[in-house]
């Protein structure tokens, strides 16, 4: 295996860290040149697209990314595609960075390959890792977009892949989560070195006398990827079960193989309960029918729910065996007003016969603020669509609307129903929500003057320990309506409105409040 050795010194004084390799004998390196490319030159034959296509290769500097861009120059010629590069520097390594960055210039210069570079700045601590791999594939994806590029090419090979199934058997990954990676896609994803381990990629490097980078944060072992590569990966091998990443790499493909059977049926199976969501707020994607959806396979049944949210979300992004759990006795239980939290702001919810996902991506405090007895709830801004208010016990709907006679007469109009307000947009084109302040006062319709807040809670007899938490909607530092109780004078429909802002309040259920 060929080791990094310090060849060289950067302007700050940090050791640059390169793999340094040396040239294998001509006939050993000959057969691991000619073996390597031959595997990547078949996964290259398998594309669906015709001589002068482009592929854009991620990469990093290091081994595996440096590999996939060598065997890809050097086959291109007889496959007939052109090739380009891409290379993120998130910054997250200092010097280190900046060394990453001067080597695939000086790479690509060298090779004659087109290359993309592109810097990210203001990256926080807080969820580093997934932040820098969604700029990364964003970054991927835009410059794909702009050279025209059909596969974006990625690195992983075989020790990758044992590790991410290991990682996700850790986590509770049904089927669908043992697929791992596959070779082609999803979408425009292509990973030509899938089948290869690492010692073959050292060694391909070493035959065509190649050099790489190595990312130092790599070997920090609080990352627990870098524990299972550096740890478990190795015990396995040693004590139990030598070429166990190759056994891995070889579940993953059976279990794509199933996966992709299982995700035919279950769009056989989805297409037919699929409603669309005409006439229903910005925040609701589809709906599902689920009647008779417990008499069908279980098995088919979650891939059924797994498809449902790919459809509506576009992805599985954190979804975990978890939550298809608790999505499908939501469907087939006996409670028809149930209610799953989904990572990244998402909620499955029960409606009688159907189900549907909604999006809640703000809500008004935190169950970590409640629990801490906070005094301070944000102010948000009240969106088109259903807000969620989970602490407030509300959803808060707003939509707008055109003033017309004759729905609006001409004296100023408001519902009998105190559960929902109508407002001059043009008097009130920002309408937000938060809790009651000290001192805070409204102008209540119908009367002169301004009433205390909290002199409405005593007269409406809300409880005190209801009343920190009831919503106010305001409007320019003033309250205009406390919902269920009082509307203000600000800002009403008249004869002259053009359009109008209409928000209603809905209690929600008990399992949706914090």
């Amino acid at each position: 295996m060929v080791k990094p050795k310090h060849i060289g010194e950067l302007d700050n004084g940090l050791r640059e860290c390169r793999g340094k390799v040396t040239r294998s004998s001509s006939a050993a390196a000959h057969k691991t040149i000619t073996a390597v490319e031959s595997i990547v030159a078949g996964v290259v034959a398998r594309l669906p697209f015709g001589a002068g296509n482009r592929l854009l290769v991620a990469l990093s500097g290091g081994p595996d990314s440096v590999t996939t861009l060598h065997a890809l120059q050097r086959i291109g010629g007889r496959a007939g595609f052109q090739l380009a590069a891409a290379h993120l520097n998130h910054g997250i390594r200092g010097p280190e960075s900046d060394r990453d960055e001067r080597f695939v210039r000086e790479l690509c210069g060298r090779l004659g390959i087109e290359l993309v570079v592109e810097r990210a700045h203001g990256l926080k601590p807080v969820n580093l890792e997934e932040r820098a791999r969604e700029l990364r594939y964003k970054f991927l994806n835009r410059t794909a977009d702009v050279l025209k590029a059909q596969f974006i090419v990625l690195g992983h090979h075989q020790d990758d892949q044992a590790e991410t199934v290991l990682l996700r058997l850790l986590r509770g990954a049904g089927v669908a989560g043992m697929a791992a990676m596959a070779e082609l896609g999803p979408g425009r994803l292509m990973r030509p070195l899938l089948s290869l381990d690492r010692v073959a990629i050292l060694a391909y490097l070493a035959a065509i006398g190649a050099d790489y980078v190595v990312d130092s944060s790599n070997f920090e072992l609080k990352a627990l990827r870098n524990r299972v590569r550096a740890e478990l990966l190795p015990q396995l091998a040693r004590d139990y079960s030598p070429g166990i990443a190759r056994r891995l790499a070889e579940l993953a493909s059976e279990m794509r193989e199933a996966n992709s059977f299982i995700e035919a049926e279950a769009c056989r199976s989805l297409e037919p309960r699929l409603i669309p969501a005409i006439g229903m707020s910005h925040n609701t994607s589809w709906r599902m029918d689920v009647r008779g959806f417990k008499s069908i396979n279980r098995a088919l049944a979650r891939a059924t729910l797994r498809e449902f949210i790919r459809r509506c979300i576009g992805d599985l992004r954190r979804i975990e065996r978890v939550h298809i759990d608790a999505m499908y006795h939501v469907a087939t239980g006996e409670n028809p007003s149930a209610t799953v939290v989904l990572p990244r702001g998402w909620r499955f919810r029960r409606q009688y016969d159907t189900v549907m996902l909604e999006y809640y991506p703000m809500p008004i405090r935190s169950s970590a603020a409640l629990a801490a007895g906070g005094d301070e709830i944000s102010e948000i801004r009240l969106m088109p669509g259903t807000n969620l208010l989970s602490a407030s016990g509300f959803a808060l709907t707003l939509r707008a609307i055109a003033a017309q006679e004759p729905c609006f007469p001409a004296a100023p109009w408001h519902p009998p129903n105190k559960f929902e307000a109508y407002f001059d947009a043009s008097e009130a084109p920002v309408l937000t929500v938060r809790r009651v302040r000290a001192g805070n006062r409204i102008q209540p319709l119908g009367l002169c003057g301004s009433r205390k807040i909290h002199d409405v809670f005593v007269d409406y007899k809300i409880a005190a320990t209801s009343r920190s938490s009831w919503p106010l909607v305001v409007s320019d530092n003033k309250v205009v309506w406390i919902p269920g109780l009082v509307r203000s004078r600000i800002a009403l429909v008249t004869s002259m409105s053009k359009e109008v802002m209409h928000l209603r309040a809905d209690p929600l259920p008990d399992d949706l409040k914090l």
